[in-house]
C-alpha cells in the first residue's frame, strides 16, 4: 500500500540524529548526518502517524532490513539471522569454532534507541 508521506526537512533529521547520539536508532552504530535515514517505528502504512515520537534515525542497512516491519517483526528478523547464518554459512559456523566470533548469548534483542530510553528511566 503505497502512502503519502511528507518530506522531512533538515532540521527534523538533524534534531533526530541528536536524540539517538549521531547513532542508528536500531544496531548503535556512528552516522554522519548525510547518512541519516528517517525511519518510522510503527510504519505509515501499518497505519502508525507522521510525528517526531515515531520518527529514529536509522543507517541505511537498518532501514532497509527493517523495511514496513514494526520493532517487534524486526526484532524477531534479527533475532533469525544468527540461526540463518548457522544454516547457510560453513564460513560462519567456522568462524565460532575458531572463536572469531562469539555466539549471541542474549536472550533479548535490545535496539539502541530502547538502551537510550531504559538508561534515561534511571537516570
Amino acid at each position: 500500500m503505497s502512502v503519502k508521506r511528507r518530506q522531512i526537512g533538515k532540521e527534523t533529521r538533524r534534531e533526530l540524529w541528536e536524540r539517538e547520539c549521531r547513532k542508528c536508532a536500531y544496531c548503535g552504530m556512528k552516522i554522519g548526518l548525510g547518512e541519516v535515514t528517517v525511519d518510522h517505528k510503527i510504519p505509515l502504512s501499518r497505519g502508525g502517524p507522521d510525528c517526531r515520537e515515531n520518527m529514529v534515525c536509522s543507517c541505511v542497512g537498518c532501514n532497509k532490513l527493517k523495511a514496513d516491519r514494526t520493532v517487534e517483526e524486526f526484532r524477531k528478523v534479527v533475532g533469525m539471522l544468527e540461526q540463518d547464518l548457522l544454516n547457510e554459512s560453513p564460513k560462519f559456523r567456522a568462524a565460532l569454532r575458531f572463536r572469531i566470533l562469539r555466539e549471541n548469548k542474549r536472550k533479548r534483542i535490545l535496539f539502541h534507541f530502547e538502551v537510550r530510553e531504559e538508561k534515561r528511566r534511571y537516570d
